[in-house]
């Protein structure tokens, strides 16, 4: 059953070989045994490196941008963005314990439910984040968040340089949740670097599968998260993704502050 929730939700697994490749940089996942949603690489991760490597000049990582990853799963995009220079912080929630357990059921035949979180995949990240340390241009760091907590949000954002927010967002399939794009256009908002008389502000980067249309071919999905990240003031602009694998469907959403300078 959980198999065929995470093949509606994200589509085919992506092997490491997708990622491109930097040479004298090998990179290395740990991944979960499938069970977990979160706890592979999907094609939305995958694209989203490419997009990174293309763009490498353009987004400035030589100079060590600020950044962070949302929904980090195995922090293949932060690692990889850590690759390219990036002082990078990974992040991810503790998920109920039960969905992190195989589906078993007691002697009169109702689902065991198993109470509590776990840190699953927190400790997956933090082992990824140390196994491709060495070819990090920085040191990078694990965080907890849950961008529904906005306390928490506020707490990641006070940690960022001089904690006025992140030069570069990063993030995939963190969009296909309808009832979380308020909080999670929030959290971008709050963790995306203002603008000042001085410098630019930040761009988030969040790479988006296509996986619910309506009767027209709209995605569902995207056009409810622009409309909540509209609401939170942020610009956004749409593209489609590139270089992700045959049978899946790709959007870049690049988002900024569209205020006042702050």
């Amino acid at each position: 059953m959980l198999g065929k929730i995470q093949r509606g939700l994200f589509g085919r697994h992506v092997q490491n070989g997708v990622l491109p490749a930097l040479p004298g940089k090998p990179l290395s996942f740990r991944r979960t045994d499938g069970s977990v949603i979160g706890g592979s690489i999907y094609p939305m991760a995958a694209g989203l490196c490419h997009h990174l490597l293309g763009n490498a000049e353009s987004l400035d990582f030589e100079s060590g941008p600020s950044t962070i990853e949302l929904g980090a799963g195995t922090g293949a995009v932060g690692v990889f963005a850590a690759a390219l220079g990036g002082r990078c912080v990974l992040t991810d929630k503790k998920i109920a314990r039960a969905a992190a357990q195989p589906v078993s059921y007691s002697a009169d035949g109702l689902m065991d439910v198993l109470p509590g979180s776990t840190n699953v995949l927190l400790e997956l990240l933090q082992g990824n984040v140390d196994d491709n340390q060495r070819s990090a241009a920085h040191p990078m760091r694990v965080m907890p968040l849950d961008w529904m907590d906005p306390t928490a949000v506020s707490d990641v954002a006070e940690a960022s340089p001089n904690g006025r927010g992140f030069e570069l967002v990063l993030g995939s399939d963190i969009s296909y949740e309808h009832a979380s794009h308020g909080a999670l256009a929030a959290a971008i908002e709050r963790l995306l670097r203002r603008p000042t008389s001085e410098r630019e502000g930040g761009l988030a980067l969040i790479a988006h599968e296509t996986r619910l249309t309506d009767s027209h071919g709209t995605d569902i999905q995207l056009e409810s998260f622009v409309r909540a990240a509209a609401h939170c003031r942020l610009r956004v602009v749409l593209a489609t993704l590139p270089r992700v694998p045959e049978g899946s469907t790709g959007t870049l959403l690049t988002l900024s502050h569209a205020g006042d300078l702050g």
